[in-house]
């Protein structure tokens, strides 16, 4: 099974993982990323898994694992990979575009977008931050927040509406019309933000 050599990481390792346990990691490592090549996954996590046992800071250990499980589709974990690369490296764009990755698969869309903006800010290379510019336009807005939005445009609407012909009828003042309207907005407008605290999160580690 072969597997696309753009879902390895850059290749870049931050500082910390010096040491005795260098030469060991690196063996580790080098063979993780032949697994992965080769399609064997599993494999793959359990050399990178054992580099970081011998080395929790070995950045290269990290981010390659971290790409296995987003090819896997284990997001929470690949989000916990990039996050403690992120802490290791808070330079490296390409952390935060894989983070971004696994959290648009989480549904976690404010996410995404606030880590795929922060990877074309760190990206040096033009074409791979145009790249990016693009899947961040067409990252879908919230369903949650679509369909409140929705409702307020409706509420809004039919209240102006509804206000206005009472007014007509009952001779309310033009002021205390506008005031129902308004208040009926802002009750619309707490629902709007009561859906968006329900589009799904997940605590980064």
């Amino acid at each position: 099974m072969s597997v696309d050599p753009r879902e390895l990481p850059d290749g870049r390792r931050p500082e910390p993982g010096r040491g005795s346990a260098g030469k060991t990691t690196s063996a580790l490592v080098e063979r993780g990323i032949a697994y992965f090549h080769a399609g064997e996954f599993d494999r793959a996590i359990e050399q990178f898994t054992r580099a970081l046992e011998a080395d929790p800071d070995d950045g290269l250990a990290v981010s390659s694992r971290g790409s296995v499980f987003l090819k896997q589709g284990d997001y929470e974990r690949a989000v916990e990979d990039f996050s403690r690369l992120i802490e290791l490296d808070p330079n490296g764009g390409d952390a935060y575009y894989k983070r971004g990755r696994a959290y648009q698969q989480l549904g976690c869309k404010q996410q995404a977008a606030a880590d795929w903006s922060r990877a074309i800010a760190l990206t040096p290379d033009a074409e791979r931050r145009k790249a990016i510019e693009a899947q961040l336009r067409r990252l879908p807005r919230s369903r949650a927040v679509t369909v409140a939005g929705s409702m307020l445009v409706f509420f809004w609407g039919l209240s102006t509406v509804t206000t206005i012909g009472m007014a007509r009828l009952e001779g309310i003042s033009t002021s205390l019309a506008a005031g129902l309207i308004v208040l009926v907005i802002f009750v619309v407008w707490g629902l709007v933000l009561v859906a968006k605290r329900q589009e799904p999160r997940i605590k980064q580690a």
